[in-house]
């Protein structure tokens, strides 16, 4: 179902903006999902290219899909997962509570009284992230994979965002997404 409404979507706002945007070789789709984050193959609306959502900080660099979620086996601490769920709420908020309690990742109020997540690197250090900023980074590996299989740069990006996204979390997915 959730594939279907994704890909009416893709239609409605490639209807709307006219293919011709898709077609020039600048413009692809993406979707960030809490278990895995896609991008259209091509002009076929089905989402082809997926990676689970997950991102690892390693003392090597930073790890996406795949190999962030192998690497979490290893070291919990370095890997995020579900983080877009969190994205523009409230520490207050029942799903922030109930991620505080079940993630390996520590969770902290940030300046703007959202929550932020705090990883432990592999030499001990700990490193803070806004989760908008941990959207980003996946974004970013996203409209890298877009570019290689497509062989164009991409310099604009349809990010879908759920239907049950509040307000708030739908203008900070928009705002950290730039």
């Amino acid at each position: 179902m959730a594939n279907h409404l994704l890909s009416l979507a893709f239609l409605l706002l490639t209807a709307a903006w006219g293919a011709a945007a898709f077609r020039t070789g600048n413009t692809t789709a993406i979707y960030i999902g809490n278990t895995k984050s896609c991008i259209p193959s091509d002009l076929d609306t089905s989402y082809k290219l997926c990676i689970p959502s997950w991102v690892a900080f390693t003392k090597n660099g930073t790890l996406f899909g795949q190999a962030a979620l192998k690497h979490a086996a290893v070291s919990p601490g370095t890997a995020v997962s579900g983080f877009k769920r969190l994205m523009g709420l409230g520490m207050h908020n029942a799903v922030v509570k109930r991620e505080m309690e079940l993630a390996p990742y520590n969770l902290f109020r940030s300046q703007y009284g959202t929550p932020g997540i705090q990883i432990q690197t592999e030499g001990g250090d700990s490193r803070d992230f806004h989760t908008e900023e941990v959207v980003g980074i996946l974004v970013s590996k996203l409209t890298q994979m877009a570019e290689a299989h497509l062989g164009r740069e991409i310099e604009n990006a349809l990010l879908t965002a759920p239907v049950h996204f509040t307000r708030n979390q739908k203008h900070s997915l928009m705002a950290h997404a730039r």
